[in-house]
């Protein structure tokens, strides 16, 4: 499986890498990591020829523009290994391209990830994953409310993520095309 993602602006990257990274040295969350930037995943895929994604990702990204995002809160997505994130607010503009995304590869794909349904799907930004426990949870959640999470951002690229040994890599983005008002 590989993630359709977006990548963040280095404002917001800057933002999460500093709480990750600060996650990381006072209760020892590493988890994260694994994958070096701070995105939204629109949803993960197989897909049998590498080639049609990218063409459509390619073509999909020239004809769409920037994509305003607000976050709020902390979340939790329960489990052994709970993940902690940021939501972000799922907005009719968010959601028609989410939408669009899910729908048009899953033509191509032989399997989508059944969280990035539609009827599914929660955007966020992942803080800690993989090594969390439900013990760790209140200390975390304690040290994260210092934190305002009321942040606006631009969306306006795709890329791809994928395995790469032990990480999650970039494999390749996509900017959206600009467009100059008249």
């Amino acid at each position: 499986m590989l993630a359709v993602a977006s990548l963040l602006d280095q404002e917001h990257t800057d933002k999460v890498n500093q709480i990750v990274t600060q996650l990381d040295s006072i209760f020892g969350l590493k988890g994260v990591q694994l994958t070096p930037y701070p995105h939204l995943t629109w949803l993960t895929t197989d897909v049998a020829k590498m080639s049609d994604l990218k063409d459509y990702l390619r073509k999909i990204s020239l004809q769409s523009q920037p994509l305003s995002a607000r976050t709020m809160g902390i979340g939790i997505f329960p489990g052994d290994k709970p993940v902690i994130y940021i939501p972000i607010l799922r907005t009719r503009e968010i959601n028609r391209f989410h939408a669009r995304l899910f729908q048009e590869i899953s033509e191509f794909s032989d399997q989508t990830g059944h969280f990035y349904d539609p009827n599914l799907w929660m955007p966020h930004l992942t803080l800690a994953l993989g090594d969390t426990s439900s013990w760790s949870l209140a200390p975390v959640l304690h040290y994260l409310n210092q934190f305002r999470f009321d942040w606006n951002m631009t969306l306006d690229n795709l890329c791809i993520i994928k395995k790469s040994g032990d990480k999650f890599l970039k494999e390749e983005v996509y900017n959206f095309a600009e467009f100059v008002g008249s």
